[in-house]
């Protein structure tokens, strides 16, 4: 039991940490709300123009703006979770290649967990390491990046700036359907954290102990989901290697603390990974429709199905 408590202590959350926190919120929003202007049009990627600034009036009032939002994302919600049905052979194998990627690892995640663990003895609790692992847990943490998905909405719903309002949106959205996923996921698998030290193949079918639900990581979901969604809709390269090296920096320090082994995290990041690509890619799309003169909108509504047509006029 004594090891188990160990395993199981992470460093504080400091002020300092909090405040690098804030400060990658106040960053995106910044760099967002700037993109709006001619200059960084040319360096940052054409996806940050928005389909709501051609199909609502200037003077939208807020009201039909959250409920157009809503409507948007229980469309992707249901484009997200039926994809299967519309797999071509490449995303079959692509799917299959992820899982592959993970599987293989299985055999080696005992070896893995051990070097991480001679790793974090020699490293001695130092400030810079654990300040490391510290933050990204933290940006792993769906109160955090779902408070920063909410804040970006906030943020552009109040400054009527629809490029910082939609990628909120999105970046929630990717939060939720990746994490729907990864939780079932982690309750059908019931895999045991290597805290419990029961080895890497120690599997127990159904559970809803966060003790065993190691498989897939939730935290490698959650900071591949924010990370794909913000560096897809600031479309800066440089910013974006930043952001999925933060991430990933996430995904280790899920190993450093002996709640995943490296098969859980490489699982759980493409599953994030995947959903904020997807619901990107679909803005894209909805963008093309609209830009195109014509978009249909599906959603479910509480007596069937809602349908709206949008033309883009001329």
């Amino acid at each position: 039991m004594s090891n188990t408590r160990l395993f199981l202590n992470v460093a504080p959350t400091t002020g300092a940490h909090l405040y690098a926190v804030i400060a990658v919120f106040l960053i995106v929003t910044y760099t967002l709300c700037k993109a709006q202007s001619t200059s960084l049009r040319d360096t940052l990627s054409p996806t940050l123009v928005s389909a709501e600034q051609v199909m609502q009036p200037a003077q939208a009032d807020i009201g039909t703006i959250i409920l157009q939002d809503f409507r948007h994302a229980l469309n992707d919600a249901g484009m997200y979770f039926t994809a299967p049905l519309r797999f071509q052979a490449k995303d079959w194998l692509l799917a299959a290649g992820t899982l592959g990627a993970s599987a293989s690892l299985l055999p080696l995640d005992e070896s893995i967990n051990s070097v991480m663990l001679r790793n974090r003895s020699a490293a001695g609790g130092t400030s810079v390491v654990g300040t490391a692992a510290e933050i990204g847990r933290l940006y792993g943490e769906l109160w955090v990046s779902g408070s920063i998905g909410a804040g970006l909405y906030v943020v552009g719903l109040a400054a009527q700036n629809p490029d910082v309002r939609v990628t909120g949106r999105l970046a929630l959205e990717a939060l939720a359907f990746g994490g729907a996923l990864n939780i079932t996921l982690k309750a059908l698998f019931g895999r045991s954290r290597p805290y419990l030290e029961e080895g890497a193949f120690a599997f127990r079918p159904v559970q809803i102990t966060d003790s065993r639900m190691a498989f897939p990581s939730g935290h490698a979901t959650v900071a591949f989901a924010m990370s794909a969604v913000l560096a897809e809709r600031i479309g800066n390269p440089w910013i974006g290697a930043g952001l999925y090296a933060l991430a990933g920096l996430t995904a280790v320090s899920r190993l450093y603390h002996t709640q995943h082994w490296a098969s859980d995290v490489v699982l759980g990041a493409a599953i994030g990974a995947g959903a904020g690509l997807l619901v990107t890619h679909l803005e894209r799309q909805r963008i093309n429709a609209v830009s195109t003169g014509q978009q249909v909108l599906i959603y479910p509504t509480l007596t069937g199905l809602g349908v709206t047509v949008y033309f883009a006029g001329r």
